[in-house]
């Protein structure tokens, strides 16, 4: 073993002192003839046969990456209906701020609702809290829209490289039924003696499994948001009496001018 080492070295350092540096390139040029040729010794159909596996390798992928997208619709469907609960909730309460807010203008010392009487300042600050979670909650709302629209794009490019993949691999699958036929075909000639092989034919042949196994490289991965925005709501401690009424008039316009009943 150790003569082999010795041998080897000593002939790369005199190709080394006859060449130069082109030693280096030639033999990397002898190298990948070397590789060419124990390509060429491989059987079209070992090819075909190894296309083969690789393309059944893709069905776990697929499997996975289609329970991936189901996951992301049912997420995106529960998130869509958070959203709709949440917008008829608003309002409801927008519904209730208006009334309060047309109460108060009367600017009576007491007021009636669904029996219970309560002061002007209780109507006043049961509307100031009102309006306080109205912003907050609508500021929420705001974000899970954002994040339910940011969901379902994701969703829609996802489900169309799966598309895309699964189309790849039925027509990979169509380009090996061709390639098997072909070698069926030169299997045939041959076993009734026609030698004339197409050198043409045999390169294209490799070629295509060459594109093919390129094609093959598939990875991707899918990525599914999860958690949601949390807001903590922080109410500050009231110091002095808000112009509630301004506050209404400001949020909702022309609707806050108008009589609405609870």
């Amino acid at each position: 073993m150790k003569k082999v080492v010795v041998g080897v070295v000593g002939a790369a350092l005199m190709g080394f002192a006859l060449l130069g540096w082109n030693f280096f390139g030639y033999g990397k040029t002898a190298v990948e003839k070397l590789q060419q040729e124990a390509d060429d010794r491989i059987p079209v159909s070992m090819k075909v046969a190894n296309a083969e596996r690789l393309v059944r390798d893709l069905e776990p992928e697929i499997k996975k990456y289609m329970r991936l997208i189901a996951e992301q619709e049912v997420d995106v469907n529960v998130m869509d209906k958070n959203v709709a609960r949440r917008e008829a909730t608003m309002k409801d309460a927008k519904r209730q701020i208006l009334a309060l807010n047309e109460s108060l203008k009367k600017d009576e010392k007491e007021y009636v609702f669904d029996g219970q009487s309560f002061t002007a300042e209780q109507v006043r600050n049961d509307l100031a809290n009102k309006v306080t979670k109205f912003k907050l909650a609508n500021e929420t709302l705001t974000r899970e829209k954002e994040l339910l629209k940011a969901r379902q794009d994701a969703l829609k490019t996802n489900a169309s490289k799966l598309e895309q993949m699964m189309t790849m691999k039925k027509d990979i699958e169509t380009q090996l039924e061709f390639l098997k036929t072909r070698v069926e075909t030169q299997k045939a000639e041959e076993a009734v003696g026609l030698l004339d092989i197409d050198d043409s034919k045999m390169a294209q042949a490799r070629k295509l499994i060459e594109q093919l196994n390129k094609k093959l490289d598939v990875d991707e991965k899918v990525r599914a948001a999860e958690g949601r925005l949390q807001t903590q709501i922080t109410v500050p401690e009231k110091k002095e009496i808000r112009d509630v009424s301004a506050e209404v008039e400001e949020l909702f316009g022309d609707e806050a001018k108008s009589k609405t009943d609870l």
